[in-house]
């Protein structure tokens, strides 16, 4: 584990020299930050890697349905003593939240709405998570 968080942080700050948003150990919170899937950043000592989404069966765009569906997003989450691999949730409110090292992060957003006439790549989803110390 200590190989992976190494390789996890470094990842991290090469990413962050690379023109991704990283805000400084010391950020102001809640912070509010947009990841493509790949994307990694940083809020006060958190570091936060979306992976991707895993599945998304939101309703489509083009239909009527009863439930509004569900999307499924990968995280990877680190500080410098911990690391936590994590499945959320975007609709559901008691699996869209996940407490870790005395932060708690949110999904509050994941674009573009599904839709069945465009075939999604991973690079096209954007989450928006909310994070709280």
């Amino acid at each position: 584990m200590s190989r992976f968080l190494s390789t996890f942080l470094c990842a991290a700050l090469l990413t962050a020299g690379c023109g991704s948003k990283a805000t400084t150990p010391d950020a102001s919170f809640p912070v509010t930050m947009s990841l493509h899937a790949g994307d990694t950043r940083s809020a006060g000592g958190l570091y936060v890697k979306f992976i991707g989404v895993t599945d998304d069966f939101r309703c489509p765009i083009t239909a009527l349905c009863i439930s509004p569906g569900d999307a499924y997003l990968q995280f990877e989450f680190a500080t410098d003593a911990h690391f936590l691999s994590q499945r959320l949730q975007v609709v559901d409110p008691k699996l869209r939240v996940v407490s870790f090292d005395g932060y708690s992060i949110e999904v509050t957003q994941l674009v573009p709405p599904r839709d069945i006439r465009v075939l999604m790549s991973q690079v096209d989803y954007q989450a928006t998570i909310e994070i709280r110390r």
